[in-house]
């Protein structure tokens, strides 16, 4: 019966998140590594976007966080590294937010709030230029610039008066001009427009 079944998927779900927090309390450092190993490298994208929706609910507890902080700075600065570059070459859409998402989270992990020090200065800098590519179809151009726009609505603190202006000027000739006229890429221009408008206000 399908009751039955339900009841029993329920069951394994549970068991499955039991073993893997029983896991996690045992090894956070080995755990974390292997599922952004996943993330950044992995083969089958269904698997790496799972394991981003992982990474990003750790990130968001007090045990990610540790996991984070306990990182030497070269590890977390070629994390960053490598996280960006996986933004460039995930195959599809829905792993490119994916990772989007977690640069963010990263982000703002980066950035000191009391001693206003970012650890990822050249974020902006990179994201405008890859907001630019036209090496594809646009795609990677369009998740530059959602990541744009999540970080002028999530964080906020990195923007200041002198790259909002660069950035008006930046999205305005995207909007006119998209690459390769990808349509998404002029919407996340827009909405990146908006946001940092909001900002500076």
């Amino acid at each position: 019966p399908a009751k039955m079944r339900s009841s029993n998927n329920n069951e394994e779900r549970n068991l499955a998140e039991k073993s893997f927090n029983d896991a996690l309390a045992n090894d956070l450092r080995g755990i974390m590594n292997q599922l952004m190993q996943v993330v950044l490298a992995g083969q089958d994208e269904n698997l790496c976007e799972h394991a981003s929706v992982i990474c990003r609910g750790q990130l968001t507890k007090s045990s990610g966080r540790e996991w984070w902080a306990n990182l030497a700075p070269g590890e977390r600065q070629n994390l960053r590294s490598v996280i960006l570059e996986r933004l460039r070459s995930a195959g599809s859409m829905r792993l490119k937010k994916a990772v989007s998402e977690l640069i963010v989270l990263l982000s703002e992990m980066s950035f000191d709030e009391d001693s206003s020090e970012d650890e990822w200065p050249s974020l902006l800098e990179d994201l405008a230029r890859i907001s630019t590519f036209d090496g594809d179809d646009g795609s990677v151009a369009a998740v530059a610039l959602l990541t744009i726009n999540q970080l002028a609505s999530e964080c906020t603190q990195k923007f200041t008066a002198d790259s909002m202006l660069n950035f008006q000027n930046l999205l305005c000739n995207i909007m006119a001009n998209p690459p390769k006229g990808n349509s998404l890429a002029r919407l996340n221009a827009s909405l990146a427009m908006a946001s940092i408008i909001q900002v500076a206000e």
